[in-house]
């Protein structure tokens, strides 16, 4: 179950695990499908692996998993291979629960939206907007930063999923800062325009 790093399977110094092995997958899946099955079939489940950007597991198999393009520096973005393995996690949990509520984190180094991974209907996406800038609205064209944020932002809804956001106004020790006017501006703009149906700032 443990990730591969540097030709040995890792238990304690890295949190990751080996996501293309399928005992795990089902092990997962199997321990959800249960939860949710306490609680009538209904609930909330967030996909989001360990906060690390180091740690992922380097066998063939997960490396296989990757972009094409990405293969070689795929310990840092693993979008597309974790994508791949929640799919198959949340994929057996609607077959025993269809009405269970799923949410797939677009975060830290898997915060882009995956490669050649079709996301039933039902998953929302909570995308992470890290490093954003709140001196500017998020659709200013005159804010590169913003630019690239909400071209991601775009990406993910190409992908026909219900989006909701998780930001980090605080982190940019902004406290005396007015913001509300932006974040308000944001929010209509997300809702009315990015398939948005959540919002939610630290």
């Amino acid at each position: 179950y443990f990730a591969q790093v540097g030709g040995k399977r890792v238990r304690n110094r890295y949190p990751q695990f080996c996501i293309s092995n399928p005992e795990f997958v089902r092990f997962v899946a199997d321990y959800y499908i249960r939860v949710f099955g306490d609680y009538g079939g209904v609930g909330i489940l967030n996909f989001c692996a360990e906060d690390v950007q180091e740690g992922w597991c380097e066998c063939e198999k997960c490396l296989a998993m990757d972009n094409v393009d990405n293969r070689g520096k795929a310990i840092l973005e693993v979008s597309t291979r974790y994508a791949k393995c929640i799919k198959r996690i949340s994929d057996a949990i609607w077959k025993a629960h269809p009405k269970a509520t799923l949410v797939y984190m677009a975060y830290s180094n898997f915060v882009y939206p995956p490669e050649g991974v079709v996301f039933d209907k039902r998953m929302r996406v909570q995308y992470c907007i890290t490093n954003r800038c709140y001196g500017h609205e998020l659709d200013d064209a005159s804010c590169d930063r913003n630019v690239s944020r909400l071209g991601t932002f775009r990406d993910w809804v190409k992908m026909g999923v219900e989006m909701m956001t998780y930001e980090y106004l605080t982190c940019t020790k902004n406290f005396y800062v007015p913001t509300e006017h932006v974040e308000a501006h944001d929010i209509r703009y997300m809702f009315e325009n990015l398939n948005t149906r959540g919002w939610n700032n630290e």
